[in-house]
């Protein structure tokens, strides 16, 4: 299964004393491949470029795998890298989430989450972890 989309934004920013114009162009690639009915692979790449040199490209990949009727996991990679006339940056993101079905009223959620962003002024970086446990009642 994929994907391609275009789009494109011109933005005109008006003020007082000047006007300045812009203009982003955004490509969108989406595939999908589900081999068995419980195992998803999903893979995105965004880019978007503008006028005024600011750039950013993101890759998304992601799998999904039913163990059961009750236990679903996700593993989700995420890397966005931004550029400008400036400096660049680049973060990319980890996320692992298991979900359990305890009964008809119970549910959890268990996510770990690991980020990190550099840039290349070097202000601003970090890196960090992230752990959500989370009871879901539904009535």
């Amino acid at each position: 299964d994929g994907s391609f989309k275009y789009k494109t934004l011109e933005r005109v920013n008006s003020a007082l004393t000047s006007e300045t114009n812009s203009t982003e162009n955004q490509y969108i690639l989406a595939l999908a491949w589900y081999p068995r009915e419980a195992l998803k692979y999903l893979f995105k790449y965004d880019i978007r470029t503008s006028s005024d040199d600011n750039d950013t490209d993101v890759l998304t990949a992601e799998v999904q795998y039913q163990i059961s009727e009750r236990l679903n996991t996700r593993f989700n990679l995420t890397s966005t890298d931004s550029s400008s006339i400036a400096s660049s940056a680049t973060r990319d993101q980890y996320l692992l989430e298991t979900s359990y079905k305890m009964s008809r009223v119970f549910s959890m959620l268990l996510d770990l989450k690991r980020e990190s962003y550099s840039s290349s002024t070097g202000a601003n970086d970090y890196t960090g972890t992230l752990f959500d446990l989370s009871l879901t009642a539904t009535f």
